[in-house]
């Protein structure tokens, strides 16, 4: 089986909204704007899917687990919002 995604990353932080942003690039070329797959919410570690079929990537599973680690270890801050 092909995979849809040659690199998935979890490095931007939008701290307004509080998610943390699954970035995917299908190729490795360094032109190739990244695109939001999916959203890690900091305070409630809701994950949000925004494109269909991704739940079952390998690539994607591996980059949603890393973010809930780092969002358990406090990477991103005072969890509590009011």
């Amino acid at each position: 089986m092909l995979r849809k995604y040659s690199e998935i990353k979890n490095n931007y932080f939008d701290e307004k909204r509080r998610l943390v942003h699954i970035d995917a690039w299908k190729t490795t070329s360094n032109n190739e704007e990244g695109t939001v797959i999916a959203t890690v919410n900091v305070d409630t570690s809701e994950v949000i899917f925004l494109k269909d079929g991704i739940e079952d990537n390998l690539l994607v599973q591996e980059s949603i687990i890393e973010t809930l680690a780092e969002i358990a270890a406090n990477k991103y801050g005072n969890l509590c919002r009011v």
